[in-house]
């Protein structure tokens, strides 16, 4: 029973370490907000904004048949902001700038 709950112990609590140190989880979802439906196959790029102001490129994802993108960002909700920009009809758009982990409807 002790070893049992050791391992449980070690397997949830260094899990959650390593989860923390890989990024934070923030699922986007992409929307044709004329006809409010999801924008499916689309690339969404993610840039870290630096001190400086400057972005510099981290990830890039494309939607799924829900118009969402699932991203592992360092640092976010824990002191780094993000921007991310798509191209859905030609133009690029860009989001506002990001700070939390969740959901976010761009």
């Amino acid at each position: 029973m002790f070893l049992r709950l050791l391992l449980a112990l070690l397997w949830f609590g260094l899990g959650g370490q390593f989860a923390q140190a890989a990024g934070a989880k923030l699922t986007v979802r992409l929307t044709d907000h004329v006809q409010n439906a999801p924008l499916v196959n689309q690339e969404i790029q993610a840039y870290e904004k630096l001190s400086d102001g400057s972005l510099a490129w981290r990830l890039k994802r494309v939607t799924d048949s829900n118009g969402q993108a699932i991203f592992d960002l360092d640092g976010l909700g824990t002191g780094k902001t993000y921007v991310l920009q798509a191209k859905p009809f030609g133009y690029w758009v860009s989001s506002s700038e990001l700070t939390a982990t969740g959901w976010f409807d761009f």
